[in-house]
Parts: structure tokens; sequence; C-alpha cells
């Protein structure tokens, strides 16, 4: 049996990236934020699954693999997949794993999670480190037109 990649389904490689950027900036986001919002995780099993999605988009495991992190992990945290209440910080770690389809919409929709859950953690010296640090050159772009 051949393992299934990501990779292998990619139709369009600048959208990839682009999702790929993203994915890294939620991996060093989550980073920033206190264990309190993802109990009972430990930060190692956090730290884990955010370097799991990135490697995962990066093709580095299998679609099979990246499925079974994912759901170990919504053990951990115990977020009920039935359950769409209001959003809660354990979302946005799980969105790491979605289809770049459903994360498209998800990702207008990430920062307002943010803000509405963990508003004591994201101030604006964060946001301004986070967006800095990954979107300097979009950012430049925008301001540039």
């Amino acid at each position: 049996m051949i393992a299934e990649s990501i990779l292998d389904y990619i139709e369009d490689d600048k959208d990839h990236q682009w999702h790929k950027h993203r994915i890294r900036f939620m991996q060093d986001m989550v980073k920033e934020l206190d264990l309190k919002y993802f109990a009972p995780a430990t930060r190692q099993q956090i730290d884990d699954f955010a370097q799991s999605a990135a490697d995962f988009w990066d093709g580095k495991i299998t679609t099979q693999e990246a499925r079974e992190r994912l759901l170990f992990m919504r053990k951990i945290v115990q977020k009920d997949i039935m359950k769409s209440s209001d959003w809660e910080p354990k979302d946005f770690l799980l969105w790491m794993m979605e289809t770049e389809e459903v994360f498209d919409w998800m990702w207008s929709q990430w920062f307002e999670c943010i803000h509405a859950c963990i508003p004591d953690k994201c101030n604006d010296e964060l946001w301004i480190k986070m967006f800095h640090k990954h979107f300097h050159n979009e950012i430049k772009v925008w301001i540039d037109k």
C-alpha cells in the first residue's frame, strides 16, 4: 500500500505555499498561549501536534498519520466534534489539520476566535510581533499600494 501525502493533491503551489505560511503563523501563536486554553494537554503534546500539522502540510507525514494525530489530540483536549457552540481555543489548534478549503473560511474566523477566547494573552504587542515575523512582505506590499 502506498501512503498518500497531501502533496499528491496540491493543484496550485502558490495557494499551498500561502497555506503553509499561515500554518506556521498559527504554530507560533499556539506556542505563545497559556496551557490552560488546551487543558489537559501538556506543552509537549501541543507543540508536537502543531509541528505535526506543519509536517503534514510539508508532505513529511502521510494523510493517515495526520488523521491519527488529529484524533489523538482531539481526545486529549476533549473536543467534541458534534458540539458546535461558541469558539474555544481548542478549535484553532485543531484547525491546523483542516483542509485548505475549510481552513480558508476559518482563517478570518480564527482571528475572531482568538480575540473572543483569549484576549488576555493576544495583546497588540504580540499581534505586531507575529504579523511582522510572518507577514512582513505582505504588509509591505499592502502599504506600498
